[in-house]
């Protein structure tokens, strides 16, 4: 997916900037109804994150369409659930080059139907949902630049450019395009870790997990969670096993009535379970990998 791209977005975007300022076949009639499509195909957490921005513009804009672009593996996200109905989440399949073409072109006929004036791309580096963005027919195009950081190249399509600064919250940095977009200033973001209910089914379904059965009093125990998933489309993000070990054998040793968590997919549990012969009280330790989710 990423080498896709890069080989190939950068060219296609370099031809579309050039077409676009001789004639720009896109943009066509607009809808009487406000259409908005937003894009953040990459992180669960991330897609969580725009969960402010998107309630404000539901606010701001009630009678807006708001589609939403993801990965399919982001489906569980709250969000998707919570703020938007289940046919404006179009979801694009990575497990294989004729998945992601087939579920990229439904998604992009189904934007065209529905005549989407505005695009809002929140991915940082992604060039494919900047060609999503103009092959949509979106006539306004929100997305990040990042001046001369190497590799970023985009094209020229954007017609309203957030700079990306990395040391702004991502909440944050995602209601910015909202508040260029509608003019109106949002109050202070409290909620960026805006908590997710859980059923009390839910909630005693972790507990029975997590906390030791040989143990009275949960209050007794604290609960020290490490998530080791970093994306399989980003492996290079990822802590050495090593780092992983020394932290988990400090932090049992520091607190002597915590338990170490090790969250994460499922396609994780190989690698954490490779951890373990080095961690020293691994009694206290626990591999819930796979085994929950968002909520």
């Amino acid at each position: 997916m990423r080498a896709l791209d890069f080989y190939l977005g950068i060219p296609i975007l370099f031809f579309l900037s050039f077409v676009d300022k001789v004639w720009s076949p896109m943009n066509r009639t607009r809808s009487k109804r406000s259409a908005v499509v937003i894009f953040k195909l990459f992180g669960l957490g991330s897609v969580a994150l725009t969960r402010p921005a998107v309630k404000f513009l539901k606010k701001q804009q009630p009678e807006t369409d708001i589609f939403f672009v993801t990965f399919e593996g982001n489906r569980d996200v709250p969000l998707l659930a919570e703020l938007l109905d289940r046919d404006h989440v179009l979801l694009i399949r990575t497990s294989s080059i004729g998945h992601l073409w087939c579920s990229s072109l439904r998604a992009l006929r189904i934007l065209r139907k529905r005549r989407i004036q505005i695009s809002l791309d929140l991915e940082y580096f992604s060039r494919f949902t900047m060609l999503f963005s103009y092959l949509a027919g979106a006539r306004r195009r929100f997305g990040y630049v990042l001046p001369n950081v190497p590799g970023f190249y985009r094209g020229t399509l954007l017609t309203d450019c957030i700079l990306y600064n990395p040391y702004v919250h991502t909440a944050r940095s995602y209601m910015s395009f909202v508040e260029k977009l509608t003019g109106q200033e949002a109050d202070q973001v409290n909620d960026y870790a805006e908590q997710i209910a859980s059923s009390s089914v839910e909630t005693d379904f972790v507990k029975s997990i997590v906390i030791p059965r040989e143990h009275l009093s949960q209050d007794s125990w604290s609960l020290i969670v490490i998530n080791v998933n970093a994306g399989p489309l980003m492996l290079e993000r990822r802590w050495q096993g090593a780092n992983f070990i020394r932290l988990t054998n400090l932090l049992l040793s520091y607190y002597p009535k915590a338990r170490v968590i090790f969250i994460g997919a499922a396609a994780e549990r190989t690698y954490i379970q490779s951890l373990w012969p080095g961690i020293e009280q691994s009694e206290r330790a626990l591999d819930v990998s796979g085994l929950l989710d968002i909520k």
